[in-house]
């Protein structure tokens, strides 16, 4: 399995994790796109790339303290794969390049799970497939042409709405 360490980790968190991978059968893997696990320095306050990465591929977060203890310790929570059709405004990937770019290495990365939706907003507002989530920029939400369209967010909403957490799943 490959583990993210998040950036919001201390180097001695860092560290510590590192160090007790190899035992557990794991190595870090390079970017939070093609991890499995996560190691997070809180549970309740997961980092966006890590929590952007859930939402889209699923997988689970960990503890330092849950690796260093084989999880008899820490805390541990697993989320679900999620499907669906993406449509992105060009104002949200303008103003939003390092989100978008993320967002794009996920679909590419979801084996299918997740797919694009072309054309421009009419198309969009037109659209009447199921699970076709739209991405837009703020400050469009209040346009005429998504006021009535239910499944239109803003980066934050969509990835809130979208990331299923395996309940049965949490410990500590």
């Amino acid at each position: 399995s490959k583990v993210f360490l998040e950036s919001r980790l201390s180097p001695l968190q860092s560290s510590s994790v590192a160090q007790i991978l190899p035992k557990l059968k794991m190595h870090i893997g390079k970017n939070s796109a093609e991890a499995n696990f996560f190691a997070v320095a809180d549970l309740a306050n997961i980092g966006d790339r890590v929590s952007w990465t859930l939402a889209f591929l699923g997988g689970t977060v960990a503890t330092e303290k849950y690796f260093k203890t084989n999880g008899q310790a820490g805390g541990c929570a697993s989320y679900h794969l999620t499907s669906g059709t993406l449509w992105v405004s060009a104002s949200f990937a303008a103003e939003n390049y390092a989100v978008y770019e993320l967002v794009e290495t996920l679909i590419a990365r979801s084996a299918g799970r997740w797919t694009w939706q072309p054309g421009a907003a009419d198309d969009f507002v037109r659209s009447r497939r199921t699970r076709l989530f739209g991405l837009i920029a703020k400050r469009e939400k209040a346009s005429d042409a998504f006021r009535e369209k239910c499944n239109v967010f803003s980066a934050r909403a969509l990835r809130d709405h979208i990331i299923k957490l395996d309940a049965s799943s949490v410990l500590g």
